[in-house]
Formats: C-alpha cells, structure tokens, sequence
C-alpha cells in the first residue's frame, strides 16, 4: 500500500470510496479544494484508491484531519492508520488534531492507539451528535514554540 497526494484524476476512485459524495456535493467541491492546496492524500491498494484523508493547517495554526474514509471492503487492513500516520509525518506543528462523532466507536479506538488524547468535545456540530477532538503531540511538545 502507497500513500500519496491525489490528484484530480484520481476523483473518479474517491468517488467509489466516499459514497456520499452523491449526497453531498459540497463534499466534492471541499475535495477539489483539498487536492488543488495538495492536502487530500490516498491511499492506494493493489492499483486502486482504497482510502483518503483531507487536512489542513487553518486549526488555530494546527494541522487538523477533517476527513478520513476507507472503502468498506478495504477497512481493517490499516489504511485509515497509515494515513494518520502520514498526517503526523506532514503537520508543520507538535500537535496534531482530528475529530469524529461520539458514535463511531471504531475511530475512538483508533485514534487512542496511534497516541491521540481526547481534548474536547462540541454538540450539535452534526444535529443530535456530538463531535469528539483529539490531539496527537508530536516530537518535543514541551519545549515547541505556539505556532
């Protein structure tokens, strides 16, 4: 399995991993975005794209994934860590941060093994569901300057 940033291209296969792409079409359009600043990455499995993440640095000058989805015949194989693994690689600060609902109970255990800490918590972000944060502290982050 290879990580890479995707390209425009490669829209066709987000669309085969992101269902809801066809119900949401400003997903889409924060997807473009995401690969025209270079900050959506893929995963690709056997040729095919099997996963992607979206991030940023605008996170109160914090990288920050704001999407991470794996095609459902792909989950379980540890993509959805290699990506976080290449967010962490890439952020520009000692911390890195995600979120996911308090009902997905599969990325809290994710998240808590690659080292992430709960941080905080915001309701109705998504109505009815509250959104959990986490942060990741990278390399030294008692001696890093605020970014």
């Amino acid at each position: 399995m290879t990580v890479r940033t995707a390209r425009e291209d490669d829209l066709e296969e987000i669309g085969e991993v992101d269902a809801s792409l066809v119900l949401h079409p400003r997903r889409l359009e924060r997807l473009r975005a995401a690969i025209a600043r270079g900050q959506l990455l893929v995963a690709e499995a056997d040729g095919h794209v099997a996963g992607l993440m979206d991030y940023h640095d605008l996170f109160f000058g914090h990288t920050f994934v704001a999407l991470v989805v794996v095609h459902p015949q792909q989950r379980r194989r540890r993509i959805a860590t290699r990506l976080l693994d290449e967010a962490a690689a890439r952020a520009r600060t000692d911390r890195l941060f995600v979120s996911t609902v308090a009902s997905h109970p599969i990325m809290h255990t994710l998240l808590e093994k690659r080292g992430f800490v709960r941080c905080g918590a915001v309701g109705q972000i998504d109505p009815g569901e509250t959104e959990v944060f986490y942060v990741r502290l990278l390399g030294d982050a008692s001696t890093a300057s605020p970014p």
